[in-house]
């Protein structure tokens, strides 16, 4: 049980590794990402 749970978690982390590291690599995504977000408020 605790070896799922350990599991998950370094899936999760990869996970959000990689979504730091496309979002470095793609400031422009983000920024419409952004602009986005502020129309939706």
């Amino acid at each position: 049980m605790k070896f799922a749970f350990f599991l998950l978690t370094l899936i999760i982390l990869s996970v959000a590794l990689l979504y730091v590291l496309g979002d470095r690599r793609q400031p422009q995504t983000r920024t419409i990402t952004q602009e986005v977000e502020l129309q939706a408020r």
